[in-house]
């Protein structure tokens, strides 16, 4: 019998966060994988993190770096050995909720033209207490976007009135061919190389498909996450020049 194609590839990259790790993964086995490869990609200083993967996913693709590299790398190496048309940023202290690769699943299905897609979002603290949801208040199930109208905002910050849900990398769900354009994360980038990725691929793209369901679990560490407040709220600022000097020049390839 002919083995089926997987649809979407998981990219979990974990460092030194076992615990976190584990209920990453639990979160992750409680889906339906049937059309879901499954890559973890593990910098950490032991081997606590692979004896967890030992346990919960055995037959997950598992490497560790040694020596260890950075966590640009290890995303950038994870993504690589996707063979599947989509691929998902899955973060080791972040959780999926028990049907969000079946909704993903469907919508990719339902809208082959969508280049990226993306959830609402729960964002949660490191004890899994709910801080905020991140979920318009547009009554539809699915809300389609301009990756241009998006790539704006980005850049320039302005409020975009039905834009209330943060399009980060943890959580987002793009297309493999375009990953392979953008030609990765940019490790000469020293902070917010996640943002400029997101100028890459949006500025490859043409839609982009919300589910508006708060199906994505983001950790907020002691108050404070990885992105600025404002990002959190929808409004994401250029941050650093060397990000826009980065994107300007990969725009002129």
């Amino acid at each position: 019998m002919k083995k089926k194609n997987k649809l979407m590839t998981i990219c979990v990259t974990t460092a030194n966060r076992a615990k976190e790790l584990k209920k990453c993964l639990i979160s992750l086995k409680k889906n339906d994988l049937a059309e879901v490869d499954i890559i973890i990609g593990d910098n950490s200083q032991d081997d606590k993190s692979k004896g967890v993967v030992k346990k919960i996913f055995p037959k997950a693709k598992y490497f560790i770096n040694k020596p260890r590299t950075d966590e640009v790398k290890n995303t950038n190496k994870c993504f690589s050995f996707s063979k599947t048309p989509y691929i998902l940023l899955l973060h080791d202290d972040d959780m999926l909720s028990d049907n969000f690769i079946a909704e993903v699943i469907n919508a990719v299905k339902k809208y082959p033209d969508a280049d990226i897609i993306y959830t609402a979002r729960i964002m949660i603290d490191q004890n899994s207490v709910i801080l905020k949801k991140h979920i318009t208040n547009i009554p539809s199930e699915y809300i389609h976007y301009k990756a241009e109208k998006i790539l704006d905002h980005y850049m320039l910050g302005n409020i975009i009135t039905t834009y209330q849900v943060p399009l980060m990398t943890p959580g987002m769900i793009f297309k493999t061919q375009l990953y392979n354009k953008t030609g990765g994360l940019n490790s000469k980038i020293d902070t917010h190389y996640d943002t400029e990725f997101i100028y890459k691929i949006l500025a490859l793209s043409k839609k982009l498909l919300l589910i508006n369901k708060p199906i994505y679990l983001s950790t907020v560490w002691n108050g404070f996450s990885g992105r600025t407040k404002s990002s959190e709220r929808g409004v994401v600022y250029f941050a650093q020049k060397g990000v826009i000097d980065s994107f300007i020049e990969f725009c002129k390839k």
